[in-house]
């Protein structure tokens, strides 16, 4: 898995850290790159399909309330809530310096 992690950097000019979600049949992860063989794993998960695990997500974020994303599904409102965000609100590497 950590190969697959890395290869964006063979194609695209993507420093250290970069956060990458891996999906796959079997299983998921969620992990913070720092280097190359220097993986934070954030979360993984074992047989259960990715839509399953977004509208968990969801649920656990109480989405539904949210005025916009009622009718949605679980990943769809992620990525609409995600769209509108801030990307540079939280600074990954300070973040990692304080650890």
């Amino acid at each position: 898995m950590e190969a697959h992690a890395l290869t964006i950097r063979l194609t695209n000019k993507v420093e250290f850290p970069f956060l990458v979600l891996l999906i796959s049949g079997g299983h998921c992860l969620l992990a913070l790159v720092q280097g190359v063989s220097d993986f934070l794993l954030l979360g993984k998960s074992l047989d259960i399909a990715p839509g399953d695990m977004l509208d968990k997500v969801a649920r656990r974020l109480s989405l539904i309330k949210h005025p916009e994303c009622s009718t949605m599904s679980g990943g769809k409102a992620i990525e609409h809530l995600a769209k509108q965000g801030n990307r540079f609100h939280f600074d990954i590497k300070a973040s990692l310096a304080s650890c």
